[in-house]
């Protein structure tokens, strides 16, 4: 595929932009880019216009001058004097001394030991309280229930017990609570495997499901009362 030259007239009107842009243009005009081809449309539209299509450097500038503000450029910069430096330096170093002043007479942190260590357990609580949330459904669903006569897993019974399992919710002590369930779900997780323990092979109902929650409760009860019992052995 052969390039397609360019005709000897854009060729023309491309040198003298070029010209232009080295040596007569504005200083701040924007000549590359979005904005300096938006720029270049604009003079080439009024040139055509105005000039009957005669590009010359001397339209391009009376162009220029013509379009003033709808033409892109550079913002002024804005030169400052000494003076107004070294107010502007002064300044910097007065706020920087404020600064100074303002955390010296701040209250400063008192390291309490006790403080810090209940930031970790409250820490520890949270991301425990957390992984086992996420555990908890994965817990329940992977109960399967075989069939009464046959291999196989009974889907019904097996969807019947998973229902009732997730009725299990022990609550999380007070200002524990991670969401609006407020569940302590380590605990429910405990409960949840120790029934599923207690059912039978084959449970015929949710009484079933309830009768086993209820041996279970009565086991966690019986290890807290034993926990919270004075051992006499010790001088108790």
């Amino acid at each position: 595929m052969q390039m397609q030259e360019i005709p000897p007239q854009i060729q023309q009107v491309m040198k003298v932009f070029t010209e232009y842009e080295r040596a007569f243009k504005a200083t701040d005009l924007i000549t590359s880019g979005k904005e300096g081809v938006h720029n270049a449309n604009l003079l080439l539209n009024y040139l055509m216009e105005y000039f009957g299509g005669v590009i010359t450097i001397p339209n391009i500038i009376a162009a220029e001058q013509v379009l003033g503000a709808k033409l892109f450029r550079t913002p002024p910069s804005v030169v400052l004097t000494a003076q107004e430096k070294l107010g502007i330096e002064a300044k910097k170093a007065q706020d920087h001394m404020d600064r100074d002043y303002i955390d010296s007479i701040k209250q400063q942190p008192v390291y309490d030991p006790k403080k810090v260590e209940q930031l970790a357990e409250n820490e520890k609580w949270v991301k425990g309280q957390t992984t086992a949330r996420n555990q908890l459904g994965s817990i329940i669903m992977d109960y399967k229930c075989n069939r009464y006569t046959g291999p196989g897993i009974d889907i019904l019974k097996s969807e019947m017990v998973q229902a009732a399992l997730r009725d299990i919710r022990v609550p999380a002590p007070p200002g524990k609570e991670i969401d609006d369930r407020k569940m302590d779900y380590i605990q429910t997780i405990n409960f949840v495997r120790a029934t599923i323990s207690e059912l039978p092979d084959y449970p015929r109902d949710r009484n079933d499901v309830v009768a086993a929650l209820q041996r279970v409760r009565e086991k966690f009860a019986a290890e807290q009362e034993k926990r919270n019992k004075p051992d006499r052995n010790n001088g108790w």
